[in-house]
């Protein structure tokens, strides 16, 4: 499949388009878009890169996180608990969330079985948000979904339009991605601020793929077994591999190496999407 690259002229008014040629040297002008608002025109961009959804998605989510870092930096905040205590301007690399909402789905109606620790109200959470999923996607909607992804010429033949459910469907996704990282904050019981999301998707998508999804095809069963699997992982990795390799700490980087590696093979398995 042969790659090319999309470059972005965004102005007041308008966006400038244009593609490079197969070797990525020059570029070629595609077309000129009206701007409308923000969410109609990042929609308009992503179906021009039908199949590479992902790529551009892990882009503008890594181009928004840098342009936040401007945001911590220069925001006018005044509370104590989260500035520099040096200079007194831009947010802390860490905020500790003991007075906000710090391990507040952990507290929950949570209990203590023998030696081990219940947070309810995260299960809860998980529970009402595979819910969610499994009956949004056999809603009309869902389904409609689905089939743009599955097959976009027969869902376009059957009447759907294809373009509108793709928008809809990284939305979705965009949606419960933000509440997932509100929950892992609240349980980490830190803001973390800057660069330190970054590392975050890959982990995330390590941890589907380890559960048995594919480029094409992901479950709920495949998110749940697959966030124990990782998390064993990193449970089991550093006395392993100190036990293996004594006097040595390469915890770290091996599950670096079957993180990245699994995400790796998943890619290289994958093929192009068309429409």
């Amino acid at each position: 499949m042969i790659k090319r690259k999309i470059g972005l002229d965004v102005g007041d008014k308008t966006v400038g388009i244009a593609v490079s040629d197969p070797l990525g040297i020059t570029a070629q002008g595609l077309m000129t878009l009206e701007r409308v608002g923000i969410r109609k025109d990042t929609g308009k961009i992503l179906n021009l890169v039908k199949g590479s959804e992902m790529t551009v998605t892990t882009y503008i989510g890594y181009s928004a996180i840098y342009l936040m870092c401007i945001v911590w930096f220069r925001a006018p905040f005044n509370s104590g608990e989260i500035i520099w205590p040096l200079g007194g301007v831009g947010v802390r690399n860490s905020v500790a969330l003991e007075t906000s909402f710090g391990w507040l789905l952990n507290d929950f109606l949570g209990f203590n079985l023998g030696p081990v620790y219940i947070p309810t109200g995260i299960v809860l959470t998980v529970l009402l948000a595979c819910l969610f999923v499994y009956l949004y996607f056999r809603s009309k909607t869902g389904i409609a979904i689905t089939a743009a992804g599955a097959n976009p010429t027969f869902a376009r033949a059957s009447g759907i339009d294809v373009d509108k459910m793709r928008v809809k469907g990284i939305a979705l996704s965009t949606v419960l991605g933000a509440i997932g990282i509100i929950v892992y904050t609240q349980g980490f019981g830190y803001l973390q601020a800057y660069t330190a999301p970054l590392a975050m998707g890959f982990i995330c998508v390590a941890s589907v793929l380890i559960g048995g999804a594919t480029t094409t095809k992901a479950t709920i069963s495949h998110v749940l077994i697959g966030t124990f699997l990782y998390q064993g992982l990193i449970i089991f990795t550093p006395p392993v591999s100190n036990h293996l390799l004594a006097g040595t700490d390469i915890s770290d980087t091996m599950r670096q190496i079957i993180q990245n590696g699994v995400i790796l093979y998943a890619l290289a398995q994958a093929k192009g999407g068309s429409d």
